[in-house]
């Protein structure tokens, strides 16, 4: 590193990090933050709602905070998973668009890009659940489904228009940071450098970077957080090596009534044991939909925690064989990480194809449903509870499929802690990204620009 060892006499780089009111973006942002810092060449800040500042305090690193003084969404909506899909996109970008004059205010700084790759397909198929294959992309053949696609690329809405907006952004910026790791996609981290960017750097998986702090991560400082964090813990503790299945959606997504409970009879079924984590809160944790005697039934089997838990800690810790997830990227880098095999159960955005990734790519899961799926609200359907017992007991029948599984996730683990580790992939593209601000940095002081 030739800049990045300039510390003693180089500025630090004051770097601002404006992440999506969810903690699915908030807790990665402040993972790749964290790093910078550790590092002692930059002065990373968060940009926050009021709301979300509680979750990057509990990281084992400190970070400087600056918060958003205009007027702020609703309180339900500064943070997901305690809001419907539907009404957090909107007021979003309405707000994201206009963060850089705030930013401005304080400091003169460039626009700050947000940037989503977007990667538009066939103009059109013969009908929703026709297989075609995604045209124009590195590395193993894709295929898709219409029905499976994220909403905006089926339906014009805003958000079409948005995604129009963030991959100008991203083409005009001087290069994007990605949560991955070169060796799990490579082809697409090459191809992504000479298409889509300028300059791109893969730092993932960051989870694995803030070892200390997991326990905390996205928990925020609430006694309820507390509590869960305690509760899992201690469950976890009295169970056996690999007999415990992870079940969470995320913070974003949620299950209605009617799925909950063919989901609770499945999990039953299966004699699995397992920690099911329910997210959100008001309606989406009444308990109305449980079967009757359910919870008895269930009682020191499967343990429901409703509301935030430890994923990263949950994960890591030895009694989980198996992890049950909607395929959001973060819960895939954190499954891979701690080695874990996986049931996929796709709901929304782009965890179709995530879950392609981990089923036919990586071969290290397996769908829970194979019957028709759709991102669209009103065409999903219910999971049967006998579907959910089956693709369970792949796991715990002493399969060749599940053993299989678990060898390739374990593998996965291995690859994933070494490129965050010194030395590794993703610890020198994080070196890299530090040396080229620092050059950024002393070149636009000279007055020169930098493409």
């Amino acid at each position: 590193m030739a800049v990045a060892g300039e510390e003693a006499r180089a500025p630090k780089l004051r770097v601002f990090f404006i992440p999506f009111f969810a903690t699915s973006h908030i807790i990665p942002m402040t993972d790749i933050a964290c790093q910078l810092a550790k590092r002692r060449l930059a002065e990373p800040t968060m940009v926050i709602t009021k709301a979300n500042a509680a979750l990057i305090r509990l990281h084992s690193r400190p970070l400087r905070l600056l918060r958003l003084h205009r007027p702020t969404p609703p309180s339900t909506l500064s943070l997901l998973g305690r809001t419907p899909p539907f009404r957090y996109r909107e007021p979003w970008f309405r707000l994201v668009r206009r963060v850089p004059e705030d930013l401005q205010s304080r400091r003169p700084l460039p626009e700050t890009p947000k940037i989503v790759l977007y990667n538009p397909v066939h103009d059109h198929v013969p009908t929703d659940s026709h297989q075609f294959t995604i045209p124009d992309l590195p590395g193993p053949s894709i295929k898709m489904v219409k029905s499976e696609l994220p909403e905006f690329l089926k339906h014009h809405d805003f958000l079409t228009s948005a995604w129009d907006d963030l991959k100008k952004s991203q083409l005009e910026s001087y290069g994007v940071v990605v949560n991955t790791f070169y060796e799990l996609e490579h082809e697409y981290c090459d191809y992504y450098r000479k298409v889509d960017c300028q300059r791109a750097w893969f730092v993932g998986p960051v989870a694995l970077c803030d070892e200390q702090g997991k326990a905390g991560r996205g928990g925020g400082e609430s006694e309820a957080a507390r509590e869960n964090r305690e509760r899992c813990m201690r469950w976890l503790g009295g169970k056996e090596a690999g007999s415990v299945m992870f079940v969470c959606f995320g913070s974003w997504c949620y299950l209605e009534d009617e799925q909950l409970r063919e989901m609770a009879l499945g999990l039953e079924a299966s004699g699995m044991e397992f920690l099911w984590v329910l997210r959100g809160d008001g309606e989406h944790l009444k308990t109305e939909w449980m079967p009757e005697g359910w919870e008895e039934r269930v009682q020191g089997k499967g343990l429901v925690v409703k509301g935030w838990a430890p994923q990263s800690a949950i994960l890591d810790h030895e009694a989980v064989g198996v992890f049950m997830t909607h395929c959001g990227w973060n819960s895939l880098l954190e499954g891979l990480g701690s080695g874990k095999p996986m049931l996929t159960w796709p709901l929304a955005f782009d965890h179709f194809i995530t879950e392609r990734l981990v089923v036919e790519v990586l071969k290290v899961g397996v769908r829970v449903w194979d019957g028709f799926r759709s991102t669209f609200e009103k065409e999903k359907v219910v999971v049967p509870a006998e579907a959910i017992e089956r693709a369970v007991r792949k796991f715990i029948e002493g399969s060749g499929e599940g053993e299989e599984m678990r060898k390739r996730a374990a593998k996965w683990a291995e690859i994933a802690g070494a490129a965050v580790a010194e030395g590794g992939s993703s610890h020198k593209d994080l070196n890299s990204l530090i040396d080229d601000l620092f050059v950024l940095q002393r070149e636009r002081k000279n007055g020169k620009h930098i493409e």
